[in-house]
């Protein structure tokens, strides 16, 4: 008999195209990288993200996303996404399911969606997909229901992040996004 883990993971991502165009049905290309939010399975959380508590309510598990920060700034690599998703993740396992299982992969991401939006008041998933499902995805999103198809970068191709020392909240970087759109709709198109 195997052992249970005692941890579940989820890795950050990288969004290489489509960062906000994917709102408007825009495909995006999002790669998981590797840094991980660490959920314990079995230790509750005595403070836990909004997200965490949206899913799982006040019973949500400890979640690590200290490798997806650096001086305890944001490095823009997903660590909300990827914290929810561990914590789901963790709270799977904890009922007895196996995180290598296709569906159970599936009702994570979507529950993580249904929680995401109702704390963010929107956004696309793709992160969540990233953190949910590994790899290198290509993500969609038409009237509200989300694409995910697994893809194939060149194999010699190598990318490197550099954090600019100052983190940006995905919801303002939005607005902005949106104001502009509001305000001039065929520069924005």
């Amino acid at each position: 008999m195997s052992e249970q883990p005692k941890w579940a993971v989820a890795p950050g991502k990288m969004l290489l195209t489509g960062a906000y165009a994917v709102l408007d049905g825009a495909p995006a290309i999002v790669i998981a990288i590797n840094r991980h939010a660490r959920a314990q399975i079995g230790r509750d959380a005595e403070n836990p993200s909004t997200e965490a508590k949206e899913a799982l309510g006040e019973k949500a598990p400890f979640c690590d996303a200290a490798a997806l920060h650096l001086d305890g700034k944001k490095l823009g690599l997903g660590s909300s996404a990827a914290a929810l998703v561990a914590s789901l993740g963790a709270d799977f396992v904890k009922r007895g399911k196996a995180l290598d299982d296709p569906d159970v992969r599936t009702q994570i991401f979507y529950r993580a969606r249904e929680a995401h939006a109702a704390v963010q008041g929107g956004g696309s998933g793709v992160d969540l997909a990233a953190s949910t499902y590994g790899g290198v995805l290509r993500y969609t999103l038409l009237a509200g229901k989300a694409w995910v198809t697994s893809m194939d970068l060149p194999i010699a191709l190598v990318w490197r992040a550099y954090f600019s020392g100052s983190s940006a909240r995905t919801s303002e970087l939005r607005a902005q996004v949106t104001a502009f759109r509001d305000r001039d709709r065929a520069a924005y198109d």
